[in-house]
């Protein structure tokens, strides 16, 4: 494998589809049924510095945690990570795939993201072996790829960046001149040229993603059907994709349909080759079981029934015929319907902030409630939700989300928060949520509550202590403040910039900061970060 994969380390973070509560869901929605995510054995390849494991790792303690990674410099980063939280659960390994045994423990998940198509064909290969060997009996494996033929349209800017690079040869700081030409084309995005606006979608990634995504020379892309056939050289067979979304294209266009109802004959696979066609898909996230398994039969509701649910469904107002919009964001699932459940159901969602609602308990609730819904209407209900929920209406899971109530706001409440939350605070990284998002989170002030917020304080006395810090980093004009044993920037805070006279004696400080509190501890409740209350709690 290329030797320079050091020096260029992809940006490893939390993804909400490589969560295996998300690969759990989705295969129970495509009528499989994998291990329980409780007391999983999961197996990162590519894991990075592991911080898609990290969380999973912290949220599921009974579960086991393994990630393999061919570039030294973020397995140590993940073991000191590892060891900072003091978590035994997950293991990491400096390790050549090629190399692994082809029973490299069992395991009923495996990751395997940003790999397979920038990776050479021996660790390819490699995938397929250790798959075959380690996977449990209902065990999942997941495989992410750039596909064609979207990808073509991505090949024509990677040939740019590689004749560009050609200029700078050695020189170490070639790929931020070659992304300052990236810059140039994507500033022409307005002219409706594919180049500039492949450039404009490459900028958006961010300069690690692209090089590794993008401007590898070795990357690869592949036809869905030659990744269908490596996995059932190996006696795997595809299941799904673990990203459901609504993708525009032409297979939406009613002669398109017809005639691709008809090339297809109900051969879904095949139907997914033409849809790949057909909405220039460039990137698939493909899940695999073991061949000789079998979907069940049950219905959609059956399937569904003990999983948990959250919208991501916006709902508009209802126009003069009842009709409401339904929109997702990061999606192309643009619709309007009247049906009465659906409605009821998102309604009872909306209030969920970042919490999720069983889903059998709840719509059979709504339904008891109206009698005047019969099962025709209940039944027009059921084919919506699938369909919505199979264009990425909704997100399902084995475990339910929770939001801490209010009680943690009360005067002698402790609020606490997860320690990797707090760990990610106090070293400037970005926030990972409950839902496995990541969130950026680099105001100093807003950082400051986050690492204070271990249980062992009330709000008031979190206050106290930033209040302290702060006017000690003011009047001493140091460029940091300690704040609970963490350095940190404080008065670089926007909160600071917009109101300077906070500053002007210790008292209005406190003032100052008494009011902010509520604000920034409901912004972390809303993330569903917050755990609770410490054992100081009243």
């Amino acid at each position: 494998m290329p030797s320079d994969y050091n020096k260029q380390l992809y940006p490893t973070r939390a993804q909400p589809q490589l969560h295996i509560d998300n690969l759990y869901a989705t295969a129970r929605l495509s009528g499989f049924q994998p291990a329980e995510v409780q007391r999983a054995r999961v197996l990162e390849v590519g894991c990075g510095d592991a911080m898609n494991l990290i969380p999973m790792a912290c949220a599921l303690p009974e579960a086991e945690f393994v990630g393999v990674d061919y570039a030294s410099a973020p397995v140590d980063a993940a073991k000191e990570m590892i060891g900072a939280l003091g978590i035994s659960n997950v293991r990491v390994h400096h390790a050549d795939i090629c190399e692994l045994a082809d029973d490299f423990g069992e395991f009923d998940y495996i990751i395997a993201h940003g790999f397979y198509s920038w990776a050479p064909d021996a660790a390819r290969e490699a995938l397929w072996r250790v798959a075959q060997g380690s996977l449990a009996a209902k065990g999942l494996l997941f495989v992410s790829y750039n596909l064609l033929p979207g990808w073509r349209q991505t090949a024509m800017l990677r040939d740019f960046v590689v004749l560009e690079g050609r200029r700078y040869g050695d020189d170490p700081d070639g790929p931020r001149k070659v992304w300052q030409a990236v810059t140039l084309l994507a500033s022409l995005e307005g002219l409706a040229h594919p180049l500039a606006s492949e450039a404009a979608r490459s900028m958006a990634k961010g300069l690690e993603t692209a090089i590794h995504d993008e401007f590898q020379p070795e990357t690869r892309p592949f036809l869905f059907r030659e990744v269908l056939d490596a996995a059932a050289a190996h006696g795997l067979a595809y299941l799904g994709d673990a990203v459901r979304k609504m993708r525009g294209g032409l297979q939406a266009e009613p002669r398109v349909a017809r005639m691709l109802a008809e090339a297809t004959q109900n051969d879904p696979l095949l139907y997914e080759e033409y849809a790949d066609i057909m909405t220039l898909r460039r990137f698939r996230q493909s899940t695999f079981m073991r061949a000789s398994q079998r979907p069940d039969s049950r219905s959609f509701a059956e399937r569904t029934d003990d999983l948990f649910l959250r919208s991501l469904l916006r709902m508009g107002e209802p126009d003069s015929s009842g009709q409401r919009p339904f929109e997702a964001d990061d999606n192309d699932l643009r619709l309007t319907a009247d049906d009465p459940v659906l409605i009821a159901l998102c309604h009872r969602l909306a209030g969920q902030a970042n919490g999720s609602l069983p889903v059998g308990e709840t719509i059979r609730g709504l339904v008891a409630g109206h009698p005047e819904w019969d099962s025709e209407v209940q039944r027009e209900f059921w084919e919506l939700f699938e369909e919505l929920s199979k264009l990425g209406g909704f997100a399902f899971s084995p475990r339910q989300l929770s939001v801490a109530d209010e009680s943690v706001f009360g005067a002698a409440a402790c609020p606490r928060v997860g320690q990797l939350s707090r760990l990610e605070a106090a070293r400037n990284r970005d926030i990972t949520t409950p839902s496995h998002t990541v969130l950026p989170l680099h105001d100093p002030l807003h950082r400051a509550f986050l690492v204070l917020l271990d249980g062992t304080r009330t709000m008031q006395q979190m206050v106290e202590t930033i209040a302290l810090a702060a006017w000690q980093q003011h009047t001493a004009m140091m460029p940091t403040a300690d704040v609970g044993g963490t350095r940190l920037p404080l008065l670089d805070s926007g909160a600071f910039q917009q109101q300077p006279a906070a500053l002007e004696s210790p008292q209005s400080l406190r003032r100052f900061l008494s009011a902010l509190a509520p604000a920034e501890l409901e912004r972390f409740r809303n993330w569903g970060l917050m755990e609770g209350t410490g054992p100081q709690a009243q």
